[in-house]
């Protein structure tokens, strides 16, 4: 599920609810259990993150290396931080021209980063942010 996430993952939520139907499923099957049974304990259980928080994970990953310049160099002028001391790490989002753009990477990416708590993006690295992510995510469930 998670290959290519940051790609497709931004489309519509009525895409990935198949996707997600099928994650629950997954994890039903591996539990045991009836289809009725709440799925949130099990995810938590296993560690699991639901798709929606696997896509913002890697999003956020991604602008992580973006910041701290770990992407291929063709990336270099994607993303546009703001301006001045930019103590939240924070990034400008344009103004869309059409609604099928908001779906793209260059416009979700830093909407979903600017959304992440300034603690998170001060993290120290990569495997932190991740870790930290993760466990907030899982307690939420």
């Amino acid at each position: 599920m998670e290959y290519g996430l940051i790609c497709w993952g931004g489309v519509k939520s009525s895409k990935l609810k198949p996707l997600y139907i099928l994650q629950k499923k997954c994890v039903h099957n591996i539990e045991g259990v009836n289809l009725r049974f709440h799925t949130d304990g099990l995810f938590n259980k296993y560690e699991i993150l639901k798709l929606e928080d696997l896509f913002t994970l890697q999003t956020n990953s991604f602008m992580y290396k973006f910041i701290n310049s770990k992407c291929p160099s063709s990336f270099n002028n994607f993303f546009v931080p703001f301006r001045g001391e930019n103590r939240s790490k924070s990034f400008i989002i344009d103004i869309l021209k059409s609604q099928k753009l908001e779906h793209f990477p260059s416009f979700f990416m830093p909407k979903v980063w600017n959304n992440l708590c300034i603690e998170m993006k001060r993290q120290t690295s990569l495997k932190l942010l991740k870790s930290n992510y993760k466990q907030l995510t899982l307690s939420n469930y």
